[in-house]
């Protein structure tokens, strides 16, 4: 079973009664972590749309909005000191790994952004800016940087594999490219 984390952010009166609905809705064996303006969630388990239902109901609840983020992959700890500063900044709203790259502001967080998405896949920033020369093209970008096809197709699916970013799709090559750009 692989352990995430929630980092969830709402009225700091409202903490002690989300993280007991939790533990008592869906039976999280929880630890919980406070620090600044928001909870930080271990949790071991987690079902995405049980758990936006829950959220939805304890707005309602509580008469107030909550905002949070579900790590998404599978180095939580560290995946969550890279986004917490982000998190703490964006407004309301529900967020995925994916969501907060657009705003990142500072060059040195997004290239260590950039580097944990590709560590261990064997794509580089060179991979990643040939792709977007080359409009997505597989085998135009492998013929620009001099590499079989196969190779660069194995070292694109394995980061799909690995972390969820598809270079064969725009958005996630755009946000990767953005990263970069920073």
């Amino acid at each position: 079973m692989m352990k995430k984390y929630l980092l969830l952010k709402t009225q700091k009166e409202n903490y002690p009664y989300i993280v007991d609905v939790l533990k008592m809705l869906l039976g999280w064996n929880i630890q919980v972590e406070e620090g600044h303006q928001l909870l930080k969630i271990e949790c071991l388990s987690v079902d995405e749309k049980e758990l936006c239902s829950t959220i939805q109901s304890l707005e309602a609840d509580l008469n107030s909005l909550i905002s949070y983020y579900l790590t998404s992959t599978s180095s939580p700890e560290y995946e969550t000191e890279l986004v917490f500063d982000i998190f703490l900044n964006l407004e309301y709203g529900h967020y995925q790994f994916k969501e907060v790259i657009p705003y990142v502001r500072k060059k040195a967080l997004a290239l260590e952004l950039f580097h944990f998405i590709v560590e261990g896949t064997g794509v580089t920033e060179d991979i990643i800016m040939a792709m977007a020369d080359c409009d997505l093209n597989v085998s135009k970008a492998s013929s620009k940087l001099f590499m079989h096809r196969n190779t660069l197709l194995y070292k694109i699916e394995r980061l799909e594999s690995l972390k969820g970013f598809d270079l064969k799709h725009f958005n996630d090559l755009y946000l990767l490219v953005q990263l970069l750009k920073a």
